[in-house]
């Protein structure tokens, strides 16, 4: 590197190489994105976090909508493993034809980058309406064997003070008792075994159509 290329470090150490992104997932159609030089539709900005620190991120995408912006991130709340659902959305774009980036920016701790999914913005209803479907779909089965540890049955959550009928459902092992249910979505199955949470209850709809066998609300 030259006296020249030196000068182009930023305030993290690193090289001007800010972000990195790849068509379609193909890492043969890799293009690195600079300080001085972008030829993508993203524009990326340096954000810090203190004096030494920060990251970057994407601030601007003509025409491309990012998947994982707040109207999608709301479907992925309640339990829902993001990095199975990513795996998912992805095979189903590159199913259907849809291009889509990986947009991969560098943060001041090498252990950190900001993942971004983009596709166009005409294509981004799609992905909304193929993530919803597949939070549904997703539902654990009552009485089928967790898909965490593979041993525990999956079980209903009840929320609330139990009424009668639930609490005798909850020592005979057939629930499980939440406790008082909190503002954000909770999960609405648990594993008897290992503990482990799935599915927001707002969204499922096996858990509406239990609430009313077990006389509860949340």
């Amino acid at each position: 590197m030259d006296e020249k290329d030196k000068e182009k470090e930023d305030g993290a150490g690193h090289a001007d190489s800010i972000a990195v992104i790849f068509k379609n997932g193909n890492e043969s159609e890799q293009e690195t994105i600079t300080k001085f030089q972008n030829n993508t539709p993203f524009k990326i900005d340096w954000h810090p976090t203190d004096a030494q620190s920060g990251y970057y991120e994407v601030v601007e995408s003509k025409g491309w909508a990012n998947v994982y912006g707040e109207s999608v991130s709301n479907l992925l709340k309640g339990g829902v493993d993001p990095q199975e659902i990513d795996r998912k959305v992805k095979e189903f774009m590159k199913g259907n034809g849809i291009i889509f980036y990986i947009v991969i920016c560098r943060s001041s701790n090498d252990s950190r980058s900001g993942y971004n999914l983009f596709v166009k913005e005409q294509d981004i209803e799609k992905i909304r309406v193929f993530i919803k479907t597949k939070v549904e779909e997703n539902e654990p089965e009552l009485g089928a064997k967790c898909p965490k540890c593979n041993q525990g049955d999956v079980l209903l959550i009840v929320y609330g003070n139990p009424t009668k009928i639930a609490a005798e459902a909850a020592k005979k092992g057939e629930i499980l008792l939440g406790g008082q249910p909190t503002p954000d979505n909770d999960p609405a199955f648990g594993c008897k075994q290992c503990g482990a949470k799935f599915g927001g209850k707002k969204e499922l709809k096996q858990y509406r159509k239990f609430k009313q066998l077990f006389g509860f609300e949340g």
